[in-house]
């Protein structure tokens, strides 16, 4: 699992999930912060692309998983940890793009019309909650993230890397309990390969021990 091109295997995967992870960042970004539509089509939007996101997370991680599977000896048996310390690997360099990518992307669009569009959707959320008389509950909660938000200073590249990374080691050990119990393998007995090589091993130790035989009873 570990030998022939291993880093090779996952730096590949990483960039690939990674690549595919940020674009689907930048879209929620997007939707939540700069489009302006109304908080319940964003809530909708965000949903489903949240949701279609993660089914494409999961099946990559799935897909390069098998693929370094069936590169390995069919021999060997590939054991639980193994996979799922590949698959979070792998999710960490994807973690990794995916920190640059949002660093990028605020840079490109302005930290200040992130603000702006994080206090927009505040004050929405309190139009709506004024709306069924819970104003008065979570007032206090909204005063305290309005403060925090204006408060706040545009994150490094190393503080969104490292937010990313920590984010992308939990889900991608989430998601890869469930791909190492479906993927661990034991190792396969019906090659010719292998034949050939018990048959060989046989032959060796019934002469080994017939020479020790006789040697024994000389």
């Amino acid at each position: 699992m570990y030998g022939g091109g291993f880093w090779q295997d996952v730096m590949r995967a990483g960039a690939i999930v990674g690549i595919v992870m940020a674009l689907s960042h930048i879209v929620e970004q997007y939707v939540m912060i700069y489009s302006g539509m109304s908080l319940s089509a964003t809530v909708l939007v965000y949903s489903v692309e949240w949701l279609v996101a993660m089914a494409i997370y999961a099946f990559l991680l799935f897909l390069f998983a098998k693929q370094r599977i069936e590169r390995c000896d069919p021999k060997i048996a590939i054991g639980f940890s193994q996979v799922l310390s590949y698959v979070v690997m792998v999710s960490m360099f994807a973690g990794v793009f995916v920190g640059l990518a949002n660093t990028f992307y605020l840079d490109a669009m302005g930290y200040d019309r992130y603000v702006d569009g994080m206090l927009m959707r505040i004050d929405e959320m309190q139009r709506m909650v004024s709306k069924v008389g819970g104003e008065e509950l979570y007032d206090d909660m909204f005063t305290e993230m309005v403060s925090i938000i204006r408060s706040s200073t545009q994150p490094t590249i190393f503080v969104n890397i490292f937010s990313s990374l920590n984010s992308y080691i939990l889900s991608g050990g989430f998601v890869g309990l469930i791909i190492s119990a479906i993927l661990r393998r034991d190792a396969t007995t019906n090659s010719n390969e292998y034949r050939q090589r018990r048959e060989w091993h046989g032959q060796f130790f019934c002469i080994l021990n017939r020479q020790l035989i006789n040697g024994s009873s000389l």
